[in-house]
């Protein structure tokens, strides 16, 4: 039993490597965008100050509150990443009071994909209000990566998807599909693999996660999780 609860340990940090490597490349173009504004408005600041003894403040203000607004993208990029990578996490072990945000996790798992989706991929969000799930932030942000990446291939990478949030008799439901998707989409052995692991970790937090919900239900993926406990 135990080394295949190790077996696993790994094969769910290597689906953790897999995503990275699908992310890697536009974490560093949502990095490198803010930084370019913070290098060019600083010179442009240091030029205003250095050539006139009156300076327009209204200027200067603009410049500083474009590089404000630029680390403070910086610092939500690297914050989310280290949740997931497990550099910050809150632990949630099932049956405790505080859980994570469903609806956040969500959010912030787009922002995360975000260079990879915005030119040829829009997300519809229906977040509805719902009590947080009794699960890890970790674990939930490389369940709903794993789903959407595995979605953005299904698509061809060109389309829409539609996450929806709900409870479904007492439990958190999120549901993610999209029209776009084929009737057969192509399913690689990566892909099975990323299925695989999410959903073990929707079972280690006595949740489910379903492929392809069914005929009387639009969602390719759908999570169902339980809701945190709230006892005072």
């Amino acid at each position: 039993m135990g080394e295949i609860t190790l077996g696993f340990k790994v094969l769910e940090e290597l689906n953790r490597y897999y995503i990275l490597g699908k992310i890697t490349a536009g974490i560093l173009h949502e990095i490198n965008n803010p930084l370019s504004n913070m290098a060019a408005n600083s010179t442009m600041l240091e030029q205003l100050l250095a050539g006139s003894d009156d300076v327009d403040i209204n200027d200067a203000k603009s410049m500083t509150a474009i590089m404000e607004r630029s680390a403070q993208k910086i610092c939500r990029i690297t914050e989310d990443l280290k949740v997931f990578t497990g550099s910050y996490a809150k632990e949630v072990r099932p049956g405790q009071k505080e859980g994570s945000n469903l609806n956040t996790a969500i959010e912030k798992s787009a922002a995360i994909l975000a260079n990879k989706l915005k030119y040829t991929v829009k997300i519809d969000y229906v977040l509805n209000d719902i009590p947080p799930a009794d699960c890890g932030e970790q674990e939930l942000l490389q369940l709903i990566l794993n789903i959407l990446l595995l979605l953005f291939d299904m698509i061809g990478g060109k389309g829409t998807i539609t996450v929806k949030t709900g409870l479904e008799e007492g439990s958190l439901r999120a549901d993610f599909f999209s029209p776009d998707c084929p009737e057969r989409p192509f399913v690689s052995d990566l892909h099975e693999t990323a299925i695989y692991v999410s959903q073990k970790i929707a079972e280690r937090n006595r949740g489910r996660l379903t492929v392809d919900a069914g005929t009387n239900s639009p969602a390719q993926f759908r999570i169902i999780l339980p809701a945190a406990h709230n006892q005072e």
